[in-house]
């Protein structure tokens, strides 16, 4: 920003081009041109807790996905901007440079309570030294595994069945490397009718619980490029996508309608990318 010049006054060309007329809109007006408008969900601001920043991002998320829809996460922004601390926050043995500071993990668990939701979900202590740092994917994990469960609970064991299947990639100098695999590296991005994206030859794991997930994100983490900064010792120096893609599998049961029974109705995956 800076104040208009001589010849910007002299035309009357100078004028203010954003505008926020509510709190959850700018709008963008051009002389000559209908206005533009663009809507926004949330602004957090600095003491925003990562409780919170889970119940606005991490939780609708988990939900859109299984509900069927394809969801993700896109952290930004310069060296320093905090994009680690979000999306992982201090989780022993990875996380940000301060979770170093940890002093071991917290014994047992606590119960939060989703704010809105009327839906109870596991603060698994375990996976963190201090729980309340605890960043998006840790939070999101432990949502997804805490609604699967009672979703089985509910239609029964026996009758509904999930498969989550993770990968990691790192894209750096424009050449996408697995990083659960680092070996397989300058992988090719491909299209087709049925699977849409993807990137070919890309490693897939299954999943079970919390732990698993954060074993393998912490496990690609410590295979991708970094470099020094002014700003972060430890600084990434590429992008990287980490994927989970939730498979639900609906055993049919004798007079259930499903036919002659015994089949398995198995739903198009859809996928969280982090």
């Amino acid at each position: 920003m800076r104040p208009a010049n001589e010849t910007e006054q002299a035309d009357a060309t100078h004028f203010m081009c954003a505008a926020t007329p509510n709190t959850r809109e700018v709008l963008i007006q051009l002389p000559g041109r209908d206005p533009y408008h663009f809507a926004f969900d949330d602004v957090l601001q600095e003491e925003t807790g990562q409780a919170e920043v889970f119940e606005t991002v991490g939780a609708p998320v988990v939900d859109n996905c299984l509900s069927g829809y394809n969801s993700s996460v896109f952290a930004y922004g310069q060296t320093g901007a905090g994009k680690t601390h979000t999306m992982t926050g201090r989780v022993a043995g990875g996380g940000d440079a301060a979770a170093q500071e940890q002093v071991g993990d917290a014994p047992g668990s606590g119960v939060g309570r989703l704010a809105g939701r009327g839906v109870a979900f596991m603060m698994v202590n375990r996976l963190s030294g201090c729980s309340q740092l605890r960043g998006l994917a840790p939070r999101v994990f432990e949502y997804l595994f805490e609604r699967i469960e009672s979703m089985q609970e509910q239609q029964g064991r026996d009758r509904l069945k999930f498969c989550c299947r993770c990968s990691m990639l790192e894209i750096y100098n424009e050449v996408i490397t697995d990083l659960l695999n680092p070996t397989a590296t300058n992988l090719q991005v491909r299209e087709d009718v049925k699977r849409g994206c993807y990137v070919e030859g890309l490693s897939e794991e299954i999943v079970q619980n919390v732990e698993d997930a954060m074993r393998l994100l912490r496990r690609g983490a410590e295979h991708r490029h970094v470099g020094e900064t002014r700003l972060n010792r430890e600084s990434s120096r590429s992008h990287s996508v980490f994927t989970c893609v939730v498979e639900r599998v609906v055993v049919d049961r004798p007079g259930d309608g499903g036919g002659d029974g015994g089949g398995d109705g198995m739903e198009e995956p859809t996928c969280m990318a982090f």
